[in-house]
């Protein structure tokens, strides 16, 4: 996975097109996004959004203790 900050959106054939950049700007590409690709946001959300059933995604620390926990909603993690 590479995190980065849009800079720039254009509509182009079948999809857009965004300019992602690093935070340390250290690089930039452009990259094609097509029309069908499911697009995730992050809401902070409490405990009670999980549910027996909830497809979830969890990221550990040592011991196996929770230190993230992402569920997805219409869209089964990892995102």
């Amino acid at each position: 996975m590479t995190n980065g900050i849009v800079t720039g959106v254009s509509a182009g054939t079948g999809g857009r097109h965004l300019i992602v950049r690093s935070a340390d700007r250290s690089w930039r590409f452009h990259m094609a996004v097509p029309a069908q690709a499911p697009v995730v946001r992050y809401l902070l959300a409490d405990r009670a959004a999980l549910a027996v059933g909830s497809r979830v995604m969890i990221k550990t620390i040592s011991g196996g203790v929770a230190d993230l926990v992402s569920i997805g909603r219409g869209v089964t993690p990892p995102m």
